[in-house]
């Protein structure tokens, strides 16, 4: 059997499972298949809840020439400025955006930089600076404005809330940033069983206390043919033969090949 195989298997039983268990819960076919670091780049956490959008993006492009001295530091030291759209919350009051910045701040970013575009919905060609509500505003040009709302999926009534630290940190608190709006606002339909598989892991981790590097799943993992080389000169390239499957933001399964041949 390949790894195709199993999971197509796993599709198959699962979606068995819920039609006959629970016939009234709608479940999305086929499974899609998500690379460990898209998942992380998109969604900031591996195990994502599908049942609604609010992907996290890469801003830094963007701003990289801006005047506001946050994104332009975040970039030169290697980080990056990453965001997601919260719809229709562009009217969100200071105190709501104080228990926002909260948030990411107990979970070790440097804070949360938001912007409302106007008050109602509209074409973002409407947009005027003097309806940008952000402390990011005067340092930033309209036309950039506009394309990290584009970029973001925002339109006119739309709240972005965006991040710049390292790429990693960023990621981590935009995914639990994304889970909380998503609660908040009702996105993640309750009927609906939204599964995913999980590919392309990285065999092995660098572990900076021990200055090692560690197996990410277990050490009995087969690593994929053509990064067996990386062994010996890029371990931390290397991807192992592990997947997993998530649904609703849940891991559900997973498995492995594992290393059946000396060689």
């Amino acid at each position: 059997f390949e790894e195709e195989d199993i999971l197509n298997l796993f599709e198959e039983l699962f979606t068995s499972i819920v039609e006959t268990i629970k016939p009234e819960l709608r479940v999305i076919k086929p499974f899609p298949r998500l690379a460990y670091a898209e998942a992380m780049e998109c969604y900031g956490t591996d195990k994502p809840d599908l049942r609604f959008g609010l992907e996290i993006r890469d801003l830094s492009d963007i701003v990289a020439q801006s005047d506001f001295s946050i994104f332009r530091s975040a970039i030169a030291e290697g980080g990056k400025v990453k965001g997601i759209c919260a719809p229709g919350c562009a009217a969100y009051t200071r105190r709501q955006l104080d228990e926002l910045n909260k948030l990411v701040q107990e979970r070790g970013a440097k804070g949360l930089v938001t912007m409302s575009l106007g008050t109602s919905a509209g074409s973002l060609n409407n947009l005027t600076a003097g309806m940008v509500r952000s402390v990011a505003a005067k340092f930033l040009t309209l036309e950039q404005i506009k394309q990290m709302a584009e970029r973001l999926g925002a339109g006119m009534g739309d709240l972005l809330l965006i991040i710049a630290d390292k790429p990693e940190l960023a990621n981590a608190v935009l995914g639990e940033l994304r889970c909380e709006m998503g609660h908040r606002l009702k996105l993640a339909e309750p009927n609906l069983f939204a599964f995913a598989f999980i590919v392309g892991f990285p065999l092995l981790q660098w572990n900076e206390e021990t200055g090692y590097w560690e197996t990410m799943h277990h050490p009995f993992t087969m690593p994929r043919d053509e990064d067996i080389l990386l062994l010996d000169t890029a371990p931390g390239r290397a991807h192992g033969k592990h997947y997993d499957m998530v649904c609703n933001g849940c891991e559900v399964a997973g498995g492995s090949i594992r290393i059946y041949t000396a060689e």
